[in-house]
């Protein structure tokens, strides 16, 4: 009797393999499915919603766009270095302590860094030196990063409305935008989810199909 090519013992371990991933596919499809793409914008108690107010002393010259209060200024590779390793330069600047112009009057709070943020979107924009610009003059990319450079910025300027959850006087969650811009922003993330569902059932779907199969494998046998 010819010893089978491959022994059953590889396919259970394929099969349990492919059982498990049809398993956490099926989790995050219902996850998706239930509770949508995006993060939940806060609401009720605890909950800031304004406009960012700050005197002109208190702004920081940005390598991109207008002066900010407060954020993050990063460099990293352009889009058509498409071979990078992704190295980044990165700082925090401007001042922490916010001050929000409420319905209720003026609040001041603490945020996080911008890395935890939340809503509309970053900017950036390429340039072939750093020399000249402020913040990213003092960037050192050299041996690491060739021109053009892509400079992104994520920060909130005097005028900027923002949602905050808060605790006592820090920020847990920080929301760029009114509410009705993130509401809409939201919605057409949510028009995308139902799409996203089929596709991650379809792959559980086939997971499991492939488990069955690797486990009613029987290896053929010649006398």
């Amino acid at each position: 009797m010819a010893a089978p090519d491959k022994p059953p013992v590889i396919f259970k371990v394929l099969g349990l393999l492919a059982l498990l991933m049809g398993g956490l596919l099926s989790f995050v499809t219902g996850s998706v499915a239930l509770n949508g793409t995006g993060a939940v914008i806060p609401e009720g108690e605890g909950v800031i919603e304004g406009v960012v107010v700050a005197d002109v002393s208190e702004l920081v010259a940005s390598p991109v766009g207008e002066p900010f209060v407060y954020g993050e200024i990063k460099v990293g590779p352009s889009g058509q270095q498409r071979n990078s390793s992704g190295v980044f330069w990165s700082t925090h600047e401007g001042e922490a302590r916010l001050r929000v112009q409420t319905d209720v009057g003026e609040q001041s709070v603490t945020l996080p860094p911008a890395g935890q943020w939340s809503g509309l979107g970053q900017e950036r924009r390429e340039t072939s030196s750093l020399s000249s610009l402020p913040i990213v003059s003092q960037a050192q990319v050299d041996g690491r990063l060739r021109p053009p450079y892509a400079i992104t910025a994520v920060v909130l300027r005097p005028g900027d409305h923002v949602v905050l959850k808060v605790e006592g006087d820090r920020a847990t969650a920080v929301f760029r935008g009114s509410r009705e811009e993130l509401s809409e922003a939201q919605a057409q993330n949510e028009a995308h989810r139902w799409p996203i569902v089929g596709l991650l059932g379809v792959m559980a779907l086939m997971s499991f199909v492939l488990a069955g199969a690797a486990f009613r494998y029987r290896p053929s046998e010649e006398a």
